[in-house]
């Protein structure tokens, strides 16, 4: 065939009959993801999950530009990671959201710092069972090593016991943790060797809701592992804004608050927002 290399454009099934031809042949199949990985420099945080995604990874890219010089934001969040890739350098700091469907096409994909937020069920007709959708997305961290972490939802039972099998730091709203980034109330804190850092405090955010505490729980985690410190953790948090579509506020009036929701797209998304709204709620 004169072919050395298919690259698939994550939409398509990895198991649709001309990519099976394709696999036949011996030819490697890599992602549009894998591709820009190899072509990258610097480091990398990748985050995926069901849920929560496109915030934590426009809020943990915020966080990134507000200490480090060079930083990239791409992936499933909208700017290909392969416009960028060339342009990376050694001192780069690149801020990746990944989806399920782009996990199925990495082979050396290797983030310093991977996140995975939740996992509820979603794209059971591409993944067929959810065993195989759980598989995909704990794929992120399959090359990582002791060097590198993985930020994991402690009060996922799925990803909890995934945890024990690598190094990762743990986020929690529901339990004081020994170790990792977890609600006390209305703070945020920090816990790690026998010691408690407050990071801040969630009223002084600009996004609401409890699954937005855990978005920006991941963010921290990620973030402190990447070797940002508390102070500008805390100030790029609160300078947050909602990000487009998701719990987006558009406007009072008389005496009524819209939000657009638009991205919630799936039942667990739609569920999380309504529990976010402080009042009687019309959906």
């Amino acid at each position: 065939l004169g072919v050395e290399l298919a690259i698939l454009s994550p939409g398509i099934p990895t198991d649709a009959p001309f990519v099976e031809m394709i696999r036949e042949t011996g030819i490697p199949i890599w992602g549009e993801m894998q591709l820009a990985y190899h072509c990258a420099k610097g480091r990398m945080a990748a985050i995926t999950g069901t849920n929560g995604k496109t915030t934590t990874t426009s809020l943990t890219g915020e966080i990134m530009k507000s200490f480090y010089d060079s930083v990239f934001v791409v992936g499933n969040i909208g700017d290909p990671y392969t416009a960028h890739a060339r342009e990376t350098t050694e001192e780069s700091v690149t801020v990746a959201e990944v989806s399920s469907f782009q996990l199925e096409t990495i082979m050396e994909f290797h983030p310093n710092v991977s996140a995975i937020t939740n996992i509820t069920p979603d794209h059971l007709d591409r993944h067929k069972t959810m065993d195989c959708y759980i598989q995909v997305k704990e794929g992120i961290a399959r090359n990582q090593t002791e060097e590198d972490s993985c930020v994991l939802n402690y009060d996922d039972p799925e990803l909890r016991a995934f945890g024990s099998t690598l190094k990762s730091i743990y986020f929690s709203r529901r339990e004081k943790l020994d170790q990792g980034v977890y609600m006390d109330g209305d703070r945020i804190v920090y816990r790690h060797g026998g010691k408690t850092e407050p990071v801040l405090d969630v009223k002084d955010l600009q996004i609401i809701g409890g699954h937005n505490h855990e978005n920006v729980m991941t963010a921290v985690a990620i973030s402190l592992q990447m070797g940002v410190p508390i102070p500008v953790i805390r100030e790029a948090c609160m300078a947050f804004k909602a990000v487009e579509h998701r719990i987006e506020f558009v406007r009072e009036r008389f005496g009524v608050t819209y939000y657009n929701d638009s991205k919630g797209t799936n039942p667990d998304a739609a569920i999380q927002a309504i529990r976010a709204m402080p009042g009687p709620t019309l959906l």
